[in-house]
């Protein structure tokens, strides 16, 4: 769920101008002249295709988190192994280099720590949501978050609303369409079935009967399912080590109730 607080980051810097999801080279180092990282773009990472090497192209969370390097630069300092945007990659390194090229933008260290804080969380009353850093301020939020289920409802309600809260637009015209469309390269489990992904949210459309449907997925089952034509955000916390909830029969079953 972490994972889509970051990508709203990002959101709010497009909003105020500050980054261009589709301009190339969206960190400062990978601009020496002939780096072929210089091809990424900031779609890439929130897409999860970022093209950089992975240990056995699974999530490297825990060589991120316990390298005794900050994770931010083992995030940074990795090669390309495949064309951005070619191929998926649940690796959390991209959601934290996506954050930081939001950082660089705003150059201004002083003000970083806050920044997510009284620009988003704040605003929508996600006061009881904890953000984790790295000993170098950048914020580890692949997955170090801690929230409530009344705090992802409203996180689930700001999308609903395509990012206004309280008339105030928080996230750019069109910003929930585009997390919830289907990125270009796929976890190989949607093409049996499964659910797909988006930009740092998992879709679920047509599962167990459901219309278009998108959640931030936390780990041991932590779901804030987001279902625009019911009007309804369905928020599930759990502690499951057998990834065997089926959350979209669940909130399908939620929807019909209410129907």
């Amino acid at each position: 769920m972490c994972k889509s607080i970051s990508v709203s980051l990002v959101g709010i810097a497009v909003r105020d101008g500050l980054v261009d999801i589709h301009r190339k080279t969206p960190l400062d180092a990978w601009r020496t002249t002939g780096d072929p990282r210089a091809e990424i773009t900031l779609n890439n990472l929130l897409q999860i295709g970022s093209g950089l090497y992975t240990e056995g192209g699974r999530n490297p969370q825990m060589e991120l988190y316990g390298s005794g390097a900050p994770p931010s630069e083992v995030s940074v300092y990795t090669v390309v192994d495949s064309r951005p945007g070619d191929r998926y990659v649940y690796a959390g390194s991209d959601t934290i280099m996506a954050t930081k090229a939001v950082r660089e933008a705003i150059n201004d260290d002083a003000n970083w720590y806050s920044f997510p804080h009284q620009e988003f969380l704040w605003k929508i009353g996600m006061t009881r949501t904890t953000l984790e850093t790295d000993w170098k301020g950048d914020f580890l939020i692949s997955g170090q978050c801690w929230s409530t289920a009344w705090d992802f409802g409203r996180f689930g309600m700001l999308y609903l609303a395509d990012g206004v809260w309280n008339g105030e637009r928080i996230l750019p015209e069109g910003w929930s369409d585009y997390v919830s469309t289907l990125a270009p390269a796929q976890p190989a489990s949607y093409y049996d079935g499964g659910r797909g992904y988006g930009a740092q949210f998992w879709i679920l459309d047509g599962m167990e009967g459901l219309p278009k449907a998108y959640t931030p997925l936390g780990a041991a089952g932590q779901y804030g399912v987001i279902i625009p034509s019911a009007n309804l955000v369905v928020v599930r916390r759990g502690f499951d080590f057998d990834g065997g909830f089926n959350v979209a029969k669940f909130s399908a079953d939620v929807m019909n109730a209410l129907e």
